[in-house]
């Protein structure tokens, strides 16, 4: 009895962390670049050196102050890739706080499936981890600008993301999972944002270009459409974005800018809802949206002298409508054109009807692009804005 109560009090003792790692043992990979090279793969391993982190500022005292460290290789297979720049680190590469993957356009077009397949067997990589493609640019040089503020790269582009998501809705944020269940799915075309640098490329991966007070930097805008191969087929911009998520019901808060004479009314959406009603009758494809807003006055343009009356509230109410209503318009005729279904109208209809959609899923492409689509906006405006006096 005696033996096995001394075991007892022995075993706590003899217990240890025996797979804790020294941060000094590791290289945290905190963002992945991929580039087409040479019919295969260029790989960038963004690299957080610890030492110039280690103050609130992003950097350490007396330091180099660039807190990153790329490394790059390249292979005829993505693991090739992969190797060729892990053998340049002398340490354990640890993956767990991966958080971006920037994709190079031209590896895009060529297909990203291999990609994707490489980053979900990953067993350190989160379901959270977000996907960009680089527009008109590799990853390389997109993970290679030295951004002010936030001082590592790929953590800069998640919070321009979550900045403009937060403020303007013009840019959506797509993680791994997003990805592959769109691609995946029947009636609905995956997306990815984007992201470029703009400025002079032989300034902005140079510590001078942080110093200044006007420093180059990327940006986030556009968003890439990918087709069911997984290659990138268009672009749209920022309107047809911001339009794509107020179909999809994903809008946080927005601003709509219609023309007034020479100047422009803007308005702020704290609110918009999406709906819409899918059928087919004889192979013909009928789409009816309804989007309703609630919006604020930001900004009265050539109406700002006059006197806000009832009738004048609903001309900035018709104003409003009119615009975003075009916006909607444009970015289904575009999305038609490219015969993709960006905004899940297919899975909606296969929500509603599962046997109808059963019947058209195959060609559903050819039904979206033949679809007769009508729009309709209305809005709520809640507060006017005006300034009477300033005294």
């Amino acid at each position: 009895m005696r033996k096995w109560i001394l075991i007892l009090c022995i075993l706590p003792l003899l217990s240890s962390c025996g797979t804790q790692q020294e941060l000094n043992d590791m290289s945290i990979v905190i963002g992945i670049g991929m580039d087409e090279a040479n019919d295969g793969y260029q790989v960038t391993l963004q690299l957080v050196d610890p030492s110039e982190i280690s103050t609130g500022a992003g950097m350490s005292p007396g330091g180099k102050a660039i807190p990153v460290i790329n490394m790059v290789g390249d292979g005829p297979s993505i693991n090739e890739a992969f190797q060729s720049a892990v053998s340049k680190i002398s340490r354990r590469t640890f993956y767990s706080h991966l958080s971006v993957v920037v994709i190079g356009e031209s590896l895009a077009k060529r297909g990203i499936n291999e990609i994707i397949e490489h980053l979900e067997r990953g067993s350190e990589i989160r379901s959270s981890l977000l996907l960009l493609t680089a527009k008109d640019q590799t990853a390389l040089e997109v993970l290679s600008a030295l951004p002010p503020l936030t001082k590592v790269p790929a953590l800069s582009a998640i919070g321009k993301l979550e900045n403009n998501m937060e403020n303007y809705g013009t840019v959506t944020k797509v993680n791994i999972v997003d990805w592959a269940k769109a691609n995946d799915r029947k009636g609905t075309y995956a997306v990815m944002p984007g992201i470029f640098n703009y400025g002079d490329p032989k300034v902005f991966t140079k510590q001078e270009n942080i110093e200044q007070s006007e420093p180059y930097s990327t940006a986030v805008g556009y968003t890439a459409v990918f087709g069911k191969d997984s290659k990138l087929l268009y672009w749209i911009g920022s309107e047809e974005t911001k339009a794509m998520l107020i179909l999809q019901n994903q809008i946080r808060r927005t601003f709509v800018n219609a023309p007034c004479e020479h100047e422009h009314i803007s308005y702020e959406l704290p609110f918009s809802k999406s709906y819409n009603r899918v059928s087919v009758k004889d192979r013909k494809a009928e789409i009816r949206i309804k989007v309703h807003t609630r919006s604020e006055l930001y900004s009265l343009g050539c109406m700002k002298k006059k006197k806000l009356t009832e009738e004048m509230i609903r001309d900035l109410e018709r104003r409003m409508t009119s615009k975003l209503k075009m916006e909607i318009e444009r970015t289904v005729q575009i999305a038609q054109d490219h015969h993709s279904d960006i905004f899940g109208f297919g899975q909606s209809l296969a929500s509603k009807d599962k046997k109808k959609w059963k019947e058209v899923e195959n060609h559903w492409d050819q039904l979206f692009q033949e679809a007769e689509i009508t729009v309709d906006v209305s809005t709520e405006l809640l507060r006017g804005g005006v300034v009477e006096s300033h005294m």
